[in-house]
């Protein structure tokens, strides 16, 4: 059973190459780009 907590996902497109190379850091990209939306509100 999958439960809504206020919870929307969202998706964005981005260049393979751009993909390769978040791959190869070591940081949580949705962490990341949740704190930088927060931050433009």
């Amino acid at each position: 059973m999958v439960y809504n907590m206020g919870l929307t996902i969202i998706s964005i497109r981005i260049p393979e190459e751009l993909k390769e190379k978040m791959g190869k850091i070591n940081i949580n990209w949705s962490e990341e780009i949740r704190k930088f939306i927060e931050k433009k509100n």
